[in-house]
């Protein structure tokens, strides 16, 4: 019997590896920090990528201007001495690299996901922390047979490595060196993982055509630059994808202070005039647009606007209607309030000259200071008037201008202008075009909670769709810095340690033994019904024996557990297992148009995982008769958040649902319900019924 197995294998890890690629390449150009630990030293920049390069270690080499990063991409590897094993090359590439020369900061990295096992995931990481972050040594926790193992096959790998290259016997020294440039880096990018979307977020800001086609075009470079082992810095790859990218032209700067969509001005602004609609003062028309010369030849305004009005030199005052930079901003505007402007008689008072007065130097000058303000601000999509975020297409950008008040210059919300905003354009984004129902929606923001959030939607991707119900702990908090925690050791000698919404939980002596003897009784308990307590291998799903077979992918295995004792907490425990920041969010949340309050849905709180799905589930509810009042959106951005919220909707006995999909008889089909954990039992009971 033939199998094709082997190679959709091949092309999985070769995929994996143009991810990994494509990943650095979005990075260079958008010139933002990892969202991944890649090993790199903090705030490096990328000067160049190679591929498939001349280095000993062939996949990637990552040119930073702080150290170089070796990278082996495998989206699949397991623990093994064999010298036919993709593990015993990985470490024979990193072998050879060392004796070829490396720097103080250059690293050797193990680009993998969560496919790769466990001892490479979960021991040998935790292994190489801790030599990191104790100077060659390792942490207080004694190692487990698993971490034993796994360490004793890298040293081993290493040892008999560097002897078949260099002809002499590693020292204890050279060894710890090459251990210490090592770095386990597990990226899960493939499709439809949390790590691509938020990388298809951030392209989002930036990309003409849709995101979805500008990272597959990343993944093409990547391969046809590894077909060809070539290099490429950010000159090279501007001139391949810089067509299908909005530049900015803001200061580069870290990606906690960087805007992800950034304003762009692609013409001059113009400061030399006011294009002005008022209400008539002349009984032979109800409105007037009156051309009026900005500067005098010294500088001084001609104009000046309060309470709606604009106030000449000369003391006459007329009532404001709109206030525009050029023709184009008032045909926009009158064209948009036909119903205000039909039958009705406009008089057209023009500049009786030919003068350019965008280009008197008064007028330059005041141009740069608003290109300036804008350019400085690192919030371009909040609004300036009431603070909130900015989504919506055609929203204007205008100078604020106005006796008392602070000069700004930024954009706002249409339904936030005032009379006498100087409007000097407008943004122009496909990406708010596409996404009319994101109302002030906060892309960066998502983009920013996404990297390290939501490890409840990551961890039941791959089970079977349905109504599920998720038992939330209102009482939940993660105040405690105990010195320990909970370890678990498997049947197979490796261990995992008590996690708490996707962190692992921190305990005081007193409540790490309370909890390991429950644990223990419950194990004992199990293992006697036939139906023990177990992880599945790769995905790491405590469960029981009986729905582990259900659960679990047909390359994993149940690791039974045998016994929890109390650990000393340590980083490279939380840095190996603690992969989240926040268990449930970011989330997106719907608020009243009107009150901007919390908009409940059929007395239902509804919150969606993944914000550019919106439009399919606002089209899904329309089909099952449900149709949604005026409405904005928000972003629960961390578990603090949430928790609130959520608190105060069961106390009112409010449903809360994420990601509801329903029949077109209105039936729930899909959905995860928040429940309350005190009410396991009955609420158990009534999903079994």
């Amino acid at each position: 019997m033939s199998s094709n197995a082997g190679g959709a294998a091949t092309n999985g890890g070769i995929d994996f590896q143009q991810r990994v690629s494509a990943l650095f390449l979005t990075h260079m150009f958008m010139d933002v920090v990892f969202i991944d630990d890649l090993g790199l030293v903090r705030n490096s920049k990328i000067i160049d990528l190679k591929f498939e390069s001349s280095h000993d270690i062939d996949d990637l080499v990552v040119s930073t201007d702080k150290a170089n990063i070796f990278i082996q991409a495998k989206r699949s590897i397991s623990l093994s001495t064999s010298k036919t094993s993709e593990f015993y090359k990985v470490i024979k590439q990193f072998v050879s690299q060392y004796l070829s020369g490396v720097n103080g900061n250059d690293r050797f990295v193990l680009a993998t996901s969560s496919k790769a096992s466990s001892p490479i995931t979960k021991d040998l990481k935790k292994i190489l922390e801790s030599i990191k972050l104790n100077g060659g040594g390792f942490d207080e926790n004694p190692l487990n047979q698993a971490e034993e193992r796994a360490f004793n096959v890298i040293k081993d790998s290493i040892e008999i490595n560097y002897e078949d290259l260099s002809g002499n016997k590693a020292s204890n020294e050279v060894t710890n060196e090459i251990l210490e440039k090592i770095h386990i880096s597990v990226i899960d990018i493939e499709a439809g993982m949390p790590l691509e979307k938020a990388i298809l977020t951030l392209l989002s800001g930036k990309a003409i055509n849709a995101p979805e086609l500008l990272w597959a075009n990343l993944i093409s470079i990547g391969l046809t630059l590894s077909k060809n082992r070539s290099s490429i810095d950010e000159k090279g790859l501007r001139d391949r994808v810089g067509r299908f990218i909005d530049e900015t032209v803001s200061d580069k700067k870290e990606l906690d202070q960087t805007n992800l969509f950034d304003i762009e001005v692609k013409r001059s602004l113009s400061s030399g005039r006011e294009v002005l609609v008022i209400e008539s003062f002349s009984d032979d028309a109800d409105y007037m647009i009156v051309e009026l010369i900005r500067f005098e030849e010294d500088g001084k305004k001609r104009l000046s606007f309060h309470n709606g009005k604009v106030e000449l030199l000369n003391g006459e005052t007329w009532n404001l209607i709109y206030r525009s930079a050029t023709y184009v901003g008032v045909e926009r505007y009158i064209t948009e309030n036909q119903e205000i402007f039909r039958d009705t008689r406009i008089a057209i008072l023009e500049i009786n000259s030919d003068e350019d007065f965008d280009e008197m130097s008064f007028s330059k000058s005041h141009s740069e200071l608003c290109l300036h303000l804008i350019h400085e601000n690192e919030e371009p999509f909040n609004c300036i008037h009431c603070g909130e975020h900015i989504s919506d297409d055609s929203s204007p950008l205008v100078e604020v201008d106005e006796i008392g008040v602070t000069h700004q210059v930024g954009c706002i919300h249409n339904n936030c202008l005032n009379i006498t905003d100087r409007v000097i354009g407008i943004i122009d984004s496909e990406l708010f075009r596409s996404n009319t129902n994101l109302n002030n929606f906060d892309y960066e923001g998502w983009y920013k909670a996404i990297c390290k959030g939501q490890a409840l939607i990551s961890g039941i991707a791959t089970l079977p769709r349905g109504v599920n119900p998720v038992f939330w702990k209102p009482d939940y908090s993660d105040i405690s810095k105990g010195r320990y925690c909970v370890k678990i050791n498997l049947s197979d000698g490796s261990s995992r340690y008590v996690q708490d919404r996707g962190r692992v939980a921190r305990e005081s002596n007193d409540s790490a033994l309370e909890k390991c003897i429950f644990f223990n009784e419950s194990f004992e308990k199990a293992a006697k019904n036939k139906d023990p307590h177990c992880y599945t291998s790769e995905s790491n799903l405590f469960t029981t024996y009986s729905q582990g077979l259900e659960y679990k992918d047909a390359d994993e295995e149940l690791l039974i557990c045998e016994v929890a004792e109390p650990a000393l907490f340590t980083r490279a425990i939380d840095k190996t297992y603690s992969i989240f920041e926040n268990y449930y969010a970011p989330l997106l949340v719907f608020l009243d148009q009107e009150s901007g309050l919390p908009l409940l849905i059929e007395g239902a709180m509804i919150f969606i995982s993944n914000p550019l799905r919106l439009d399919n589930f606002i089209n899904n509810w329309k089909r099952a008769g449900v149709d949604l009042p005026l409405f904005t959106t928000s972003i629960i951005k961390n578990d603090d958040a949430f928790d609130k919220l959520v608190s105060e909707l069961k106390s009112d006995d409010i449903e809360v649902m994420i990601d509801p999909e329903m029949d077109m008889k209105g039936q729930l089909v899909s959905c995860l319900i928040i429940e309350d954990f005190n009410d396991k039992e009955n609420i158990i009971a009534r999903y079994a019924s």
